[in-house]
């Protein structure tokens, strides 16, 4: 398996799924980090280049990395936004959608708890909606804004009930609004009154993307040039930015120097109340929940409670069909779902999401409480 850590060389762009061009009254406006789809695609490119496949022989590329869906044998988790200095990795992963300012110290976030209500009743297709997550009696709103962001290591005591102070986006990247005007075909004069802005992501000194990659041939080779390199130059997002990419060891992943995969600790039995983390975006046939949970459980679970801020869109421009592809929603990273298994022992199967499991939607972190 290969980690990997792509920082930029220039500013990227990572479109959301709304329609854009020059005549739209939509601008371009970039999600980070970017989806698994599009780093999926960074990587099958670059295996094409690093196994000198010919790009103009779809059978070779095909039987290099497959058809764009399924995936062949590549297998990937993240990406994640990362800071790597001094030779150490620390992870950044959304703050979880349950989050309350702490009383009293207003720097620190801490996480709600469902109460002990019933669910709210609705005219909706449900007879009734998962119980809300209620503030304190005596909390008043203010104007502050918090840091949208929890290292893994704050994300663990968050999850497990403490208090912990998130970093803001600002800290780690920058956005920036760049305009421009449409051209016409086959001249340099431009098309009157087609401007469009764009918004670009500006990584902060030493941060980038963190993402694991797996499956037949996708390794690295020190001596020889039909892998991947240990270090290498690879285009990423929109317009083609580059980004330098480099592979990381175990001993480089975290703060403490020790290699965490909490994937590798999830339980495979539940038993009574706990919730689920969404580290990565997931896709529900239902929009915010699947057509039946026993997807992902041996048996009938309660859910008692969902947090979620608003939901992420995906489209986008196949150019293997040359087509659009449809736009769907998506459970945005971040969110958080509690449920019960009501007495009993339950199985889990992971990932939670029902489409792209293979490259590292629906990645979960589960706490029992």
């Amino acid at each position: 398996m290969m980690r990997l850590f792509l920082a930029p060389e220039d500013v990227w762009l990572f479109r959301d799924g709304r329609p854009f061009d020059a005549a739209s009254s939509h601008r371009a406006r970039s999600l980070f980090p970017p989806y698994p789809s599009v780093l999926q695609g960074v990587i099958r490119s670059h295996q094409l280049i690093m196994k000198k496949v010919d790009l103009r022989d779809k059978a070779e590329i095909i039987k290099e990395v497959a058809t764009p869906e399924p995936y062949g044998t590549l297998e990937m988790r993240g990406p994640f936004v990362a800071r790597f200095k001094d030779g150490k990795l620390t992870r950044h992963f959304p703050r979880p959608a349950d989050w309350f300012p702490v009383k009293g110290d207003e720097e620190k976030i801490k996480a709600l708890f469902p109460e002990n209500r019933n669910g709210v009743v609705t005219s909706a297709d449900e007879k009734q909606l998962p119980n809300l997550l209620f503030p304190p009696v005596d909390f008043k709103p203010g104007k502050k804004e918090w840091g949208e962001w929890l290292t893994y290591e704050d994300l663990q005591i968050y999850l497990h009930g403490g208090a912990v102070t998130p970093v803001t986006s600002d800290e780690l990247f920058l956005r920036e609004s760049r305009v421009g005007i449409q051209i016409k075909a086959g001249s340099r004069a431009v098309e009157q009154g087609m401007l469009y802005e764009a918004e670009f992501i500006r990584p902060c000194d030493d941060v980038g993307l963190y993402l694991e990659v797996d499956g037949e041939g996708y390794e690295v080779k020190d001596e020889s040039h039909d892998g991947w390199l240990p270090t290498g130059m690879i285009k990423i997002g929109g317009e083609s930015h580059a980004a330098r990419y480099q592979q990381l060891q175990d001993d480089q992943i975290n703060e403490k120097g020790e290699l965490i995969e909490w994937w590798s600790t999830l339980p495979e039995t539940v038993r009574g109340r706990f919730k689920v983390y969404f580290a990565s975006p997931a896709y529900f046939e239902q929009g915010w929940k699947p057509s039946i949970w026993t997807r992902f459980f041996s048996d009938d679970v309660k859910l008692v409670a969902v947090a979620i801020s608003g939901y992420d869109t995906r489209g986008g421009f196949d150019y293997a069909s040359h087509g659009d592809k449809p736009s769907r929603r998506y459970v945005p990273a971040g969110s958080v779902y509690y449920f019960d298994t009501e007495g009993k022992d339950v199985n889990i199967k992971y990932p939670f999401t029902e489409d792209m499991r293979q490259i590292g939607f629906g990645q979960v972190m589960i706490v029992t409480q």
